[in-house]
């Protein structure tokens, strides 16, 4: 049996992705796996997890704000809603950006430019 585990994101700025995905997920991270370099979200199913880029590596990183959205990158991740317009309306009233596709689907950047998508769940 295979079954996807986590989703694995390096970030700049750990305090900003976990505000982010907090929000945009409507979740916590989990507080037994958190650490000053680590913090991981249980969706159903797999694992969100954010792990901080080190301070080194992180130091000759730019990131603009607006963050340049990262178009090029091959991977972009989807999660299903039960409520994909309620789940917009929400998103709208935290500010966080969207760009509505015209085949039924959400877009968001997060705050280094990493998109990724929202759909409706049985879609």
């Amino acid at each position: 049996t295979v079954r996807l585990q986590t989703v694995l994101v390096y970030v700049k700025s750990l305090p900003d992705a976990v505000t982010f995905y907090s929000r945009l997920l409507d979740l916590e991270p989990d507080p037994d796996t958190r650490s000053e370099v680590w913090a991981e979200f249980e969706l159903q199913g797999f694992r969100l997890g954010l792990h901080a880029i080190p301070e080194p590596i992180a130091s000759t990183i730019e990131i603009s704000s607006p963050p340049v959205v990262r178009h090029e990158t091959p991977i972009k991740w989807i999660i299903g809603v039960d409520d994909l317009v309620a789940q917009t309306r929400r998103l709208e009233t935290l500010g966080i950006p969207m760009t509505v596709r015209p085949w039924g689907a959400v877009d968001v950047v997060d705050p280094e430019g990493n998109i990724l998508g929202l759909v409706q769940l049985g879609a």
